[in-house]
Parts: structure tokens; C-alpha cells; sequence
């Protein structure tokens, strides 16, 4: 199968939002909005953002949070992760998908405590 760009680049980004490779489609990583929209303390309204715009993403794309089989969550303090977990628990109810979660030094932005990346099953 070939690659297929699903959501282009946006201008001036060096990467697609979504990229389908076979039955899958890749989403770039994804944080709660711009920095002046952050609150760099809050790890749930970051998740929570975080979650909204990936559903967003998805939507543009034909897809939903139900089609999701992977997620890789990066957040940058470790001991954020239970309150990561609370929110998550928001979007993924039932049929949890595989996920890793990865303590890093940072993101692209000081004031980002998450990125997350997906993959989903792409639509026949």
C-alpha cells in the first residue's frame, strides 16, 4: 500500500496532521492549543485540550476516537500521570487502545506538559 497525506501540513509546519499508510492513519503529535492558551500548571485542562483537538483532528479526517488502536502520551513530569489518567478515562471508556506513556525533558514549548500522538484504523 502507498502513503497517502489525509490532512496536510498546515502553513509553515514541516510535518503532515495525518498520514495514511495502509489500513492505519498516523496523527502528528498534539498539545492543548497555543502556549498563550495553557495553563502550564494544569496537567487536566492540558489533557483535556489535548484530547479535544485529537478529536477534532480525527473528525476532520473521517475518523473518531473509536477507530484509535494506539496512543503514545509524552508528558514531561511523570508524576503527572494520575491526572492524566483521570481525563483520559474522559475519551477512552471502553475498548481502550494500546497506549505507552513516556516521561521526556520537554516539548516544543516550555509550557506544555503533554504531547500525544495516535494511530487509527482508517475507514474502508
Amino acid at each position: 500500500m502507498s502513503k497517502k497525506i489525509v490532512l496536510p501540513a498546515r502553513p509553515g509546519a514541516l510535518f503532515s496532521r495525518a498520514v495514511q499508510g495502509g489500513g492505519l492513519v498516523f496523527l502528528s503529535g498534539h498539545v492543548a492549543g497555543t502556549p498563550e492558551q495553557v495553563d502550564p500548571n494544569d496537567i487536566r485542562s492540558q489533557t483535556r485540550g489535548t484530547f479535544q483537538n485529537i478529536a477534532r483532528t480525527l473528525g476532520e479526517a473521517g475518523l473518531n476516537l473509536g477507530d484509535v488502536v494506539r496512543v503514545t502520551v509524552y508528558l514531561t513530569n511523570i508524576d503527572d500521570k494520575p491526572g492524566m489518567d483521570e481525563i483520559y478515562r474522559e475519551f477512552f471508556i471502553t475498548d481502550t487502545p494500546a497506549r505507552s506513556t513516556v516521561a521526556i525533558n520537554s516539548l516544543a514549548g516550555n509550557e506544555f506538559l503533554i504531547e500525544v500522538d495516535i494511530v487509527a484504523v482508517a475507514k474502508a
